[in-house]
């Protein structure tokens, strides 16, 4: 069984006796996700089937979806897209009744129904068939009936906060063409439950589930604030410890679903199984206010790893710190933990004996591990997959931090961005698109570089795979340079001139030196305010739809811009952090539908920094009805107007205007579009708003 996690990872504690003295050699196999937006890049997920590696990535949270299915052939070396889904990304691959199938995370489209994909003889397949299944987490199969594990949304009446978000399992009797609630658990107005695992165990199901809800900082005591990660909106996510009373876990015998109270612990927060042969390992994530933002500091929570045999449930003496995923092949189960702070990749047979692999720490976020053909793949949230080139045995603690990989992949958007491995990107050839980087050391002391949208890399030749006292050969763009031996020097400065060849100098920047320098695009006129920089910003970005497409019109939704212009100069950093990854569309309404579109919105939505371009709206909402009258507007009625939208507001319409729209997709992201924006404005101005509310 492989896992899921969405919002938090349970720690585990560690035997501070074990060694290890195996060291991991990695060596990148490629960057599957490289033409992603930068959040859909992470390979979460891991699986082998049918003699391939399928790849899982993709953000739940950000909503990069749709995502593609991607598999590596290990005889061709390449990778392939199969299909693509619609959900915001690919956690979990499963088997089920032998063929893969992923749940559906998190539907791109309405809450409705969620999805299931299987990869039939024929093809994938869809099964939007879930009721009320906004994330689908688990999908398992018990004799002839299969079972999802979800997170539903229940609404009670027509307005979207008159709602419970309870967990349920639903089962199948007809291979997923339809589905009918087996368990639900309990609902309340400010908590929200989840059924993340299922796991079929001796004839039984054992479901766990977890719960959370939003907490002020007031309303955690300050003896707990310290291991809170990042906030949520206003507050904090905090994880509802023992959510469903003394029991751990609800189980099912065929019949009926029954509590079971499996482990003494109290407070728990979260179970994460895993089958193995005839036992159920549990690691156990308990404690008060424990934090789900992502760096909260589990120091102040209770870590622990369980055998369950079924009957009764024995403490592991030896357990890690955290468990990030596993994996069984054959009768091995592979474990990838942090032990001691080192990532490691711990192999049982008989959960007593462990064989400790240390991966080294140039792969700085391994997220998930497999087996393909006995040899060991892992996934990091860079987007690279690695492969281990060797195990080799090494004691000297100095040697394992200095290693680094043999090849390895990079892709970047943004100088900040740029440092990967032994090289950094230093320069665009166009800036605001994508660069990419493999880099391969050579035997003869050559290193091989494919560089893509680079005029600036640096390069920290690795230690233990480069001889610094020879001549160092760099081939690049299919052209190879002879080089001084570097001796004292800690890189190379790479620049592509005029006519296309590469300059070399000498360098003495180490890599942990780095520091990334900023690519300015303009300045923000200088009586803009940080006060006055929200309704500026949303009236210049509906500009700039205008100036990108063409359009009469524009209407920016105020949420989709994450952060105000800056006061002063604004870097190309900036621009990414401004915006989300989407992109503009055109389409064509009257200028009483354009009215009415944004009456409901000021009437149901989060509409206070909406803004547009192109026409003038002065609105007036009734404080006790919530009623929006137009008081004066330049629309023209009857006109036909070019409206630009981005495609994110475009295909939510029904939601945020009560009105579903067609529209025409165009080439251009928002970053993209404000790039050529700076190419012929260099000062954003000092912007009246165009739409004004009053009361």
């Amino acid at each position: 069984m492989k896992r899921i996690f969405l919002l938090a990872v349970p720690m585990l504690v560690l035997n501070p006796l074990v060694r290890a003295d195996k060291v991991l050699i990695p060596e990148s196999i490629g960057l599957p996700t490289a033409d992603k937006q930068a959040e859909a890049r992470n390979i979460l997920e891991l699986r082998a089937f049918d003699g391939r590696l399928y790849i899982g990535h993709g953000d739940a949270s950000v909503n990069t979806g749709p995502t593609d299915v991607i598999a590596w052939d290990p005889e061709t070396g390449e990778f392939s897209t199969e299909f693509t889904v619609d959900d915001e990304g690919i956690y979990q691959y499963n088997i089920i009744d032998g063929k893969l199938a992923i749940p559906g995370v998190d539907s791109t489209e309405d809450w409705d129904f969620g999805n299931i994909y299987v990869r039939e003889p024929d093809g994938w397949v869809k099964h939007r068939t879930i009721p009320h299944g906004l994330h689908v987490f688990d999908l398992v199969q018990l004799e002839d009936a299969w079972y999802v594990g979800t997170g539903c949304i229940f609404y009670l009446g027509k307005e979207n906060e008159n709602a419970m978000a309870f967990g349920g399992i639903f089962r199948s009797a007809d291979k997923g063409m339809s589905w009918h609630l087996a368990y639900a658990t309990p609902g309340d107005e400010s908590t929200v439950y989840r059924i993340r695992s299922v796991v079929p165990f001796k004839d039984k199901l054992y479901a766990f589930i977890y719960a959370y809800s939003g907490m002020t900082l007031e309303e955690i005591p300050e003896a707990f604030h310290a291991g809170l990660g990042q906030p949520y909106g206003k507050g904090y996510l905090v994880f509802s410890p023992d959510p469903i009373g003394p029991a751990d876990a609800v189980v099912f015998d065929g019949k009926r679903w029954t509590y079971r109270d499996l482990i003494p612990d109290k407070n728990i927060c979260s179970i994460y199984p895993i089958a193995f042969g005839e036992s159920l390992l549990l690691s156990v994530l308990s404690g008060e206010y424990v934090s789900m933002g992502e760096g909260a500091d589990r120091s102040l929570t209770e870590r622990a790893l369980y055998r369950f045999d079924g009957k009764t449930a024995e403490k592991l003496t030896f357990a890690f710190d955290g468990v990030l995923d596993s994996t069984v092949s054959e009768d091995t189960l592979f474990l990838l933990a942090t032990m001691n702070d080192k990532t490691v990749i711990a192999a049982t047979r008989d959960l007593e004996s462990w064989d400790i692999t240390r991966i080294p720490p140039c792969l700085e976020k391994p997220v998930c591990l497999e087996m393909v053909n006995d040899e060991l793949y892992l996934g990091v949230a860079d987007g690279n997959i690695f492969r281990a080139e060797e195990i080799r045995e090494m004691t000297d603690p100095a040697e394992i931090d200095a290693l680094s990989p043999r090849r390895f992949h990079a892709v970047a958007d943004l100088p900040r961005e740029g440092l990967s491995y032994w090289a950094a990107i230093t320069g665009w050839e166009n800036w605001g698109t994508q660069a990419l980087l493999a880099c391969t050391v050579e035997p003869g002391n050559l290193v091989d570089i494919h560089p893509e949208n680079i005029s600036q890399l640096i390069l920290f030749p690795p230690v233990g795979r480069i001889d610094p006292e020879k001549p160092l050969a760099v081939r690049i763009d299919a052209r190879t340079y002879r080089i001084k031996p570097l001796k004292r020097h800690d890189s190379v400065e790479c620049t592509k001139d005029r006519n296309g060849d590469w300059c070399f100098k000498a360098g003495k920047t180490a890599r942990a030196e780095f520091e990334p320098r900023r690519h300015e695009l303009g300045k923000t006129h200088r009586s803009i305010s940080g006060e006055h920089a929200g309704p500026v910003t949303r009236a210049w970005m509906a500009d700039i739809m205008i100036h990108a497409t063409g359009a009469d019109a524009a209407v920016f939704i105020g949420t989709e811009a994450r952060k105000n212009l800056p006061v002063g100069t604004i870097h190309l950093e900036d621009v990414f952090d401004m915006t989300y990854d989407n992109r503009l569309v055109t389409t064509e309404l009257k200028g009483a539908d354009i009215e009415a579109m944004l009456r409901h919105h000021f009437e149901t939505g989060e509409a206070g920094l909406t803004q547009a371009a192109g026409f003038e709206l002065e609105l007036h909402k009734d404080p006790e009805t919530g009623k929006i009258t137009v008081i004066r507007t330049t629309l023209d009625p009857e006109r036909r107007y070019r409206v630009a939208l981005s495609d994110y507001t475009a295909s939510h319409s029904g939601e945020i205007f009560g009105v579903k729209l067609d529209y025409r997709l165009s080439d251009l992201s928002w970053q993209r579009a404000i790039i050529e924006w700076f190419d012929s404005n260099r000062v954003v101005p000092n912007l009246e708003t165009r739409i004004r509310l009053g009361e």
